[in-house]
């Protein structure tokens, strides 16, 4: 009966720490997520400056044309 319940908390401290480390993972992960999405944000936002510009160019273009 000793020997059971030694395995048994052996197993439960194993899967603890299985799932201690899967937890550890997604943080991980979702702290890569938010990265991403940040930087994908950045990404659009100077494009929208980028097309902005490039708006502006064209109109300025057009105005020194007529």
């Amino acid at each position: 009966m000793t020997s059971e319940l030694g395995t048994s908390t052996f197993e439960l401290g194993t899967l603890t720490f299985e799932l201690g480390t899967l937890t550890s993972e997604l943080g991980t992960l979702t702290s890569e997520l938010r990265t991403s999405t940040f930087e994908l944000g950045t990404s659009t936002s100077e494009l929208g400056t980028s097309t902005f510009e490039l708006g502006t160019s064209t109109s300025e273009l057009r105005m020194s044309r007529s």
